[in-house]
């Protein structure tokens, strides 16, 4: 066991011996005997910390003494700390389902036939999933998962504009989509490389094929 994960524990289990005798103070034990309390308080209050420092925000470890702080910090404030971990984590499994759906939808689009309405459906359908996929994983913070939205947006706009010849209005609109989706999550590259797809389309294209113009952010 590492240096940092032994001090989360004993700082969460710290903290959460802290909520105990809070919990006595204030006589607020949830219905259970104050010494059955005690275990309960100690143990939430380890996985708190745990939760919070290598799940919710992972946190620098080598600064000793502000890893012991918010250790302690969750450890005493256990209940929120667990509650927002399981949403993180529900977040997170949505997130790689829709990333699972990306993958999907690019790989048909690929190899989708040269009918317009076939490639407006799946570019569509790609492109809303890549913007949820940009706005999502910048909300959960995580610079990993950052990484893969913005690398499977950029594969998507790629995909998306080489079908552009079969339906340069629909590869316009859904590249417009993720575009702004990028600008939204602060990925100012896969916004950058969306603008020259599109801008690319409007000059190979026939005006009024392309809009002029990308549609309003929803």
């Amino acid at each position: 066991m590492s240096k940092d994960v032994k001090i989360v524990i004993g700082a969460g289990a710290g903290g959460g011996l802290v909520s105990w005798a809070y919990t006595i103070i204030t006589g607020a034990t949830f219905g259970l005997g104050n010494w059955t309390a005690l275990p309960l308080c100690i143990i939430l209050g380890t996985a708190a910390a745990i939760v919070a420092v290598y799940v919710i925000t992972p946190t620098d470890v080598t600064k000793t003494g502000q890893l012991i702080g918010y250790a302690v910090l969750c450890g005493f404030l256990w209940k929120p700390v667990l509650d927002a971990g399981r949403i993180v984590i529900n977040q997170r499994i949505e997130t790689g389902r829709t990333a699972e759906q990306l993958k999907e939808q690019v790989n048909e689009l690929k190899t989708t036939a040269a009918a317009p309405a076939a490639v407006g459906e799946n570019a569509n359908e790609a492109a809303g999933h890549a913007a949820e996929l940009l706005r999502t994983s910048e909300q959960l913070g995580n610079p990993n998962l950052e990484k893969q939205a913005a690398t499977q947006a950029t594969e998507t706009v790629g995909v998306i504009a080489d079908k552009a010849s079969v339906n340069p209005a629909a590869a316009t609109l859904a590249l417009s989509e993720i575009k702004m989706a990028a600008e939204d999550s602060g990925n100012s590259d896969v916004a950058q490389f969306a603008t020259e797809k599109i801008q690319m389309i409007q000059r190979t294209f026939p005006v009024d094929l392309v809009p002029s113009t990308p549609p309003p952010n929803q």
